[in-house]
């Protein structure tokens, strides 16, 4: 038995929670674990309350013709897919700032891949200290993403984010680009001169390309549909579309809120944005619900892609088909790619233990050279940030 057991002096036992909360100390989990109760309470709350409204909301949008009669079955598609998704790596080191950004385009389930040009776009770029680093490295993984999207010879490709991130971002990093003289801000202006604006317009017009935001400011689905009369509400569109819809379900088209986000027009022609603004009033906004057992997604389709009624099923019948299993929250491209790209920190990170010893080995003063390799935190991981 358990009594009978004896424990080395020099072996302390582990509390029950030390694992779980790691390095955070015995009164802050106590006060975590006293407030449990509480969280538990509103968050029923907040469940029964759409629990009893589900069956009713249902009834009213089927009424108001919000959920589309024809359901979208599973099916083998005769359509190529592939997603892309980016991520950066920002690591801020006491003589300078290492940034990397990454895109990458994975085909999807049943694709054998076969790519003539290479399905990834990366850069790293060592700069000296920089505020605006963070911005310019974030709008060069958007120009990546973009350029793999554009250049994909796929049926349909899926964004990671809405349409409207990568443009404000890319204003944002441009602007800061602006302001700087080093190896980062050239290369994003450079990139964006010569290949990425002339990009963002064609995409903009593609019948291929939707973009499959997991969060989303703009909420259509409470702000334009009947079911709410334009009322105000604190729940997202996508909750109601999950309560409310059944496997293979999708909701009416409406209009993308364009008022929701703003590009900056310091360094990007004014008649340029003209022509984004006019594109992006021509997305349409869905919400489809793949499975029983999946969220419902918000999916963006340009050019009014939601008109040609062939074509929409073709493509949600693709993204239906992606959708492995309840574990993956999203359709398989896009959730490996979001796996990969996410380690490009981790890598980032191997480079700079690689580099340390054999920079300080070449340095007149071994320690000085050593100090000035440290990140300013003690954990590096605090610094790396991936989207």
């Amino acid at each position: 038995s358990q009594s009978n057991l004896v424990y080395p002096c020099n072996i302390t036992m582990q509390s029950p929670h030390e694992h779980t909360f790691g390095d955070l100390p015995q009164a802050l989990i106590n006060e975590l674990l006293n407030r449990s109760n509480i969280i538990s309470d509103l968050a029923a709350q907040r469940v029964e309350k759409l629990a009893t409204e589900q069956n009713t909301l249902r009834e009213k949008a089927l009424q108001l013709g919000i959920i589309q009669n024809e359901k979208i079955k599973p099916q083998k598609p005769n359509t190529r897919v592939a997603a892309v998704d980016g991520s950066i790596a920002s690591i801020r080191l006491t003589a300078f700032d290492l940034n990397a950004a990454a895109a990458l385009l994975v085909d999807g389930l049943g694709e054998e891949s076969n790519h003539e040009t290479p399905n990834y776009n990366f850069d790293l770029h060592m700069t000296e200290p920089n505020q605006y680093a963070q911005e310019m490295i974030y709008a060069l993984m958007f120009c990546m993403e973009y350029e793999l999207a554009h250049t994909a010879q796929h049926n349909l490709v899926m964004l990671d984010g809405a349409f409207s991130s990568g443009m404000v971002a890319i204003s944002i990093g441009l602007k800061s680009a602006t302001q700087r003289t080093d190896n980062l801000s050239d290369a994003l202006i450079k990139r964006w001169s010569e290949r990425v604006v002339s990009i963002i317009p064609q995409i903009m017009q593609s019948n291929s390309i939707v973009a499959l935001p997991k969060r989303s400011s703009a909420n259509e689905f409470m702000t334009q549909s009947p079911l709410f009369e334009g009322k105000e509400s604190n729940t997202t569109g996508r909750l109601i579309a999950t309560s409310i819809l059944q496997e293979g379900e999708f909701t009416t088209p409406f209009k993308l809120e364009t008022h929701r986000f703003h590009i900056d027009d310091t360094n990007i022609n004014k008649d340029y944005l003209n022509r984004l603004q006019n594109l992006y009033n021509k997305v349409n906004v869905i919400y489809f619900k793949p499975t029983q057992w999946s969220d419902a997604l918000r999916i963006e389709f340009p050019n009014k892609n939601t008109d040609d009624e062939q074509s929409l099923h073709e493509k949600l019948i693709a993204i239906s088909s992606q959708m492995a299993n309840p574990a993956m929250k999203e359709p398989y491209p896009l959730y490996i790619a979001d796996r990969f790209v996410k380690s490009l920190s981790k890598g980032v990170t191997a480079l700079l233990d690689a580099i340390k010893p054999e920079v300080a080995n070449k340095s007149k003063n071994y320690e000085l050279a050593t100090n000035m390799l440290n990140p300013y935190r003690t954990d590096p991981s605090i610094e790396e940030n991936t989207e």
